[in-house]
C-alpha cells in the first residue's frame, strides 16, 4: 500500500510518467565521457579548505584522476522550495544526477533513483554503520550513500556542575536515569547572586523553533512518540507516548521550575545563547555547539570557553535506553533519460564514492557538527566519547510531506501546551486535525 501510494503521489506531483532505458554495457572508466550535475545545499562544508568552492573543486579533481573526460556541473540548491525544484527537474529531464540530502528522500523518490548496492565495496559495507545504511534502504535495496549523521542530545556545562557539586554518571555513552537527571536539575537551578531570584536554570524549554524536527521534538521521541502514521502520510501524534512527554515538559516548567520562565515565547537560538552565557546549565545540542562556543569566544561574547560534556536524554521508566533523534544524510543518484544514462550513472556513483570515502569523511567531524557514519571514524575524535551513539539513534517524524506543511502547527502545539491555553491531549488532537486537513488539500490539488 505504501509503495503504491508513494508512486502515485510522486507521479501526481510531477504530472508525468518517466520511462528510463539503460544501456547494457558501460564504457571503460579510462575513456568514459559524459556530463553530470551534482546538486548540493549550502552546508558551509569545507573540510580542510577555506571555502566550500575549494572543497567542491577538490572533489571534482579527484574524480578527474579516474574519469578525465567526465564534466561535472555543481549546482547549489537553495533551502527554500527545494523539493519543487528537484521534482520539476525530474519531470523535465534536467534534474541533477547527484543530490545530497536527508536519507528519507529515498522513500519519496525511490522510483526515480538508482539503487547503490552494486557500487558499494565490501570494505564500505563492513565499515558503514548499519544505521547509516539502513536509513537509505527501501524495499530491501540501498539508495543512499551515507555521508553524515546529525544528532540531537543533551550538552552539559561541567563548570557549573563542579560549582554545584553535581556528579554526572561515569559511562562512555553518557547515559543516566530520569531520577539522576532530575537530581542534577534540582542542583543546577539556583540563585547565584543571593538576591532571592533564580538566575541560573537547569534545562531549556522553548516554543519558537522553525527547525521543528530537532530540539524540543526530540523530547517527544525519547518518550517513544511519533508524529505521523506508520506509512508517514498522515499526522498521528495523539498517542500515549507523546502525551507523557508533554506532561513531563509541563512538570519541568511548572512543578519543578527548572526552565526559564516564559518558555512558550523563547526561541531555540535564545536558549542556546543563554547556555553559552552560563544562564542555563544544560542545552539541547543539535550538532554544532563546539563551533558556536568557539565563535562566542572569538567574538568576545564570553571571556573563555567552559568545559562541557555530551549526555543522552534520560532513560524514561519502562524504556531500556534513551533514543536520540538523528538525521541521516547522504547522496542519491537520480535515473536519467537518454542514451548516455548508463555512463552518467557510472560517473555519478564514482563521485559519490569519493564524497563518502574514509579520507573525505575524516575532516568535518572535528567541528562537532556531525556524527561519523563509519565505524573506523567513530573513535578518532576527542569530542565524541559521550556523543550520540548513532546505532541507537532514530529518525523521528520523517513524514512524506515537507516540514513546511506542519512546522507552524508543531510550534503551536508546544506553545499552547506551555502557556496552558489547551491541555496536552487537546494540543495533540488539534495538531492531527489541522495538519491532516492541509495534507488532504495537497492530495486533492495534485489530483
Amino acid at each position: 500500500m505504501l509503495k503504491k501510494t508513494l508512486t502515485r503521489l510522486v507521479t501526481l506531483v510531477l504530472l508525468v510518467t518517466l520511462v528510463f532505458a539503460l544501456p547494457a554495457i558501460a564504457a571503460e572508466p579510462s575513456d568514459l565521457k559524459t556530463d553530470i550535475i551534482w546538486a548540493h545545499f549550502p552546508w558551509n562544508y569545507t573540510g580542510t579548505f577555506d571555502t566550500e568552492a575549494e572543497w567542491v573543486e577538490s572533489i571534482i579533481a579527484k574524480l578527474h584522476e579516474q574519469y578525465p573526460n567526465v564534466n561535472v556541473e555543481f549546482e547549489s540548491i537553495p533551502w527554500d522550495n527545494w523539493q519543487a525544484k528537484i521534482s520539476t527537474g525530474i519531470a523535465s529531464g534536467t534534474g541533477p544526477d547527484i543530490f545530497g540530502f536527508g536519507s528519507w528522500i529515498a522513500a519519496n523518490y525511490k522510483d526515480y533513483l538508482y539503487p547503490i548496492d552494486d557500487f558499494l565495496s565490501p570494505e564500505d559495507l563492513a565499515d558503514f554503520l548499519p544505521s547509516a545504511l539502513d536509513a537509505g534502504k527501501v524495499d530491501g535495496d540501498i539508495y543512499v550513500w551515507p555521508w553524515m549523521h546529525q544528532g540531537v542530545n543533551l550538552i552539559v556545562n561541567l563548570d557549573l556542575c563542579a560549582e554545584r557539586g553535581v556528579e554526572l554518571p561515569d559511562n562512555p555513552e553518557g547515559d543516566w536515569t530520569l531520577e539522576e537527571f532530575l537530581n542534577a536539575c534540582d542542583k543546577l537551578t539556583f540563585d547565584r547572586d543571593g538576591n532571592g531570584k533564580i538566575d541560573v536554570y537547569a534545562f531549556p524549554l522553548y516554543g519558537v523553533d522553525t527547525n521543528v524536527n530537532w530540539g524540543m521534538t526530540s523530547i517527544l521521541g525519547n518518550f517513544g512518540g511519533e508524529l505521523f502514521s506508520e506509512d508517514k502520510l498522515w499526522a498521528a501524534s495523539d498517542n500515549p507516548e507523546n502525551l507523557a512527554a508533554l506532561e513531563f515538559i509541563l512538570q519541568l516548567q511548572d512543578e519543578f521550575q527548572y526552565s526559564p520562565p516564559g518558555a512558550a515565547g523563547l526561541s531555540r537560538d535564545e536558549c542556546s545563547q543563554m547556555f553559552i552565557n552560563g544562564q542555563i546549565a544544560m542545552g539541547l545540542n543539535t550538532g554544532d555547539f563546539s563551533s558556536a562556543l568557539t565563535r562566542a569566544v572569538n567574538e568576545g561574547q564570553i571571556d573563555e570557553p567552559f568545559e562541557f560534556r555530551y549526555m543522552q536524554f534520560p532513560v524514561v521508566p519502562g524504556r531500556e535506553i534513551s533514543c536520540t533523534r538523528i538525521g541521516p544524510t547522504g547522496y542519491v543518484v537520480f535515473r536519467q533519460p537518454g542514451n548516455d544514462a548508463d555512463a552518467r550513472r557510472e560517473a555519478a556513483m564514482a563521485l559519490c564514492s569519493i564524497l563518502v570515502s574514509r579520507e573525505e569523511l575524516l575532516f568535518p567531524n572535528e567541528s562537532g557538527r556531525f556524527v561519523p557514519v563509519r565505524s573506523s571514524h567513530a573513535g578518532l575524535y576527542s569530542i565524541y566519547p559521550n556523543y550520540v551513539a548513532a546505532e541507537r539513534g532514530k529518525v523521528f517524524f520523517d513524514a512524506i510531506v515537507e516540514e513546511t506543511v506542519y512546522e507552524m502547527e508543531l510550534m503551536n502545539l508546544y506553545q499552547s501546551v506551555m502557556n496552558h491555553s489547551v491541555t496536552p491531549k487537546e494540543a495533540l488532537e488539534i495538531f492531527d486535525q489541522t495538519v491532516n486537513e492541509k495534507i488532504q488539500k495537497i492530495y486533492d490539488d495534485a489530483a
